[in-house]
């Protein structure tokens, strides 16, 4: 759902080659864009975002790391921009926290950009004391707001995930957040029906 105020950016080529003039952009400078899925999806995706900055005059080069090395690159970040994913997938938005809260900066949260607002800061504070859902919605659609104006990540899509269990099982916890991590969660309890 689009909340008031949302700022929404409509793909427009012609206005995107007239802020980088008007930013003096080097169109002999490269971007190295660095991705560590290793998964068709995750390459397509990749490809296609380097399309995208190419109609443009961004050239880029796509560089694959290991998962291993993102603690490192968090830490002493060596690269212009990243696809990565992201912690919000979540049934309670306070979960934004995880990745907007300037007390959460790598390696004690997910605020990898180390993004910093004082006003989000105040807002997810707020959220969490917050008992009236009506009241606690309004604050997370402002974060939302300031989400996209600022633009510490861009949020490019949210995958479908499935899971397939054979109904000779029982007990088998799915949720749909949190992802495929949780597809084996509480696998101790799962049994065999009848």
């Amino acid at each position: 759902m689009v909340q008031p105020g949302y700022h929404l950016f409509e793909y427009n080529p012609d206005k995107a080659k007239s802020l980088l003039k008007d930013a003096n952009w080097d169109a002999n400078r490269e971007l190295d864009l660095l991705y560590y899925y290793a998964d068709t999806t995750s390459a397509n995706m990749v490809a296609a975002l380097q399309q995208y900055f190419a109609a443009v005059g961004i050239k880029s080069k796509p560089r694959l790391e290991t998962a291993a090395i993102i603690k490192e690159l968090y830490e002493a970040p060596k690269f212009d921009i990243a696809y990565v994913g992201g912690p919000t997938f979540a049934p309670d938005p306070s979960a934004l926290g995880d990745q907007y809260d300037s007390r959460n900066f790598y390696p004690t949260g997910y605020n990898g950009m180390k993004y910093k607002n004082p006003e989000v800061d105040k807002l997810l504070d707020e959220g969490l004391v917050t008992i009236d859902p009506a009241k606690r919605n309004e604050v997370y659609k402002k974060i939302q707001v300031i989400g996209m104006e600022d633009l510490p990540v861009i949020p490019l899509w949210e995958a479908n995930r499935f899971i397939f269990v054979n109904n000779k099982f029982c007990n088998v916890y799915w949720s749909s957040f949190g992802g495929y991590q949780n597809s084996s969660a509480f696998a101790e309890k799962w049994g065999m029906c009848g």
